[in-house]
């Protein structure tokens, strides 16, 4: 658990009749063709025993949006790696067909809100993590990833409004948040996330009143309240909590009293920050 938590992350042409060019070449491309132009690109390639190709690495790499149409025939691909890439929503739509993939990284790239509707079909997506510029309006097409069970939010504009679109993914085992705009008002979307196993919750406005939203998480091994605005009014609420192995209370406003009133509760909590 100690890991899970520690990142704990278009087709460039003009004109109509460019564009139909450029795709009908990747129709008739092979997965062999695709793989040696993503291989140019600087991709790391990876098959399975029955040669398909199951991932594909370009994070830090030079990969545009007019790069990614190589990824549009390899439909066995599971695991995608983009971050770090100058690529934009435009380019996703390339992605679209890719519906086996089940981990996709696109931190630190141009992608906004309007580029994630490409990934809305993507349900076996089983952990997703996304861009700074990522607002609430984003989040929307996120709403219908039931199978996610890792979702990196960090450092996005995402405010209590846009936690809403994600009370329906009750799969989740790994939840970042950290560095938003999120209160105590938009841990009531969160509350019926009762399968999440580590949730990163650090420089946020959260305080005392909103940890009652919490207690319902019996699964929580991992808890990042780090730079909140909590107390030791708050901890009553995490008492429940019985299979937290590692409570980050850095940079709050609790007292060595409030940590050993909780440890008589979580007795094998390494509670830090302290």
């Amino acid at each position: 658990m100690k890991r899970l938590l520690g990142l704990l992350l278009v087709l460039g042409m003009v004109g109509c009749g460019s564009q139909e060019v450029v795709a009908d070449a990747v129709q008739k491309s092979t997965p062999d063709e695709a793989v040696a132009a993503l291989e140019k690109l600087g991709a790391k390639i990876e098959r399975n025993e029955q040669g398909d190709v199951v991932r594909v690495y370009l994070s830090f790499t030079k990969i545009t949006d007019a790069g990614l149409v190589h990824l549009a025939g390899l439909t066995n691909l599971t695991e995608l790696y983009l971050s770090g890439t100058q690529i934009t929503g435009a380019g996703l739509v390339h992605l679209a067909g890719l519906t086996n993939l089940k981990q996709l990284g696109l931190m630190y790239t141009q992608i906004t809100d309007a580029g994630l509707v490409h990934l809305a079909g993507l349900t076996n997506l089983q952990e997703l993590s996304l861009p700074n510029q990522i607002t609430d309006a984003g989040l929307v097409h996120l709403a219908g990833l039931t199978n996610l069970k890792t979702l990196y939010l960090f450092n996005t504009q995402v405010t209590d409004a846009g936690l809403v679109h994600l009370a329906g993914l009750t799969n989740l085992q790994v939840l970042g948040l950290s560095d938003n705009q999120i209160t105590d008002a938009g841990l009531a979307h969160l509350a019926g996330l009762t399968n999440l196993q580590a949730l990163g919750l650090s420089d946020n406005q959260v305080a005392d009143a909103g940890l009652v939203h919490l207690a319902g998480m019996t699964n929580l091994q991992e808890l990042h309240l780090n730079s909140t605005k909590i107390t030791d009014a708050g901890l009553v609420h995490l008492a429940g909590l019985t299979k937290l192995e590692i409570l980050n209370l850095f940079d709050t406003q609790v007292t060595d009293g409030g940590v050993a009133e909780l440890k008589k509760a979580l007795p094998k909590c390494n509670i830090v920050g302290l």
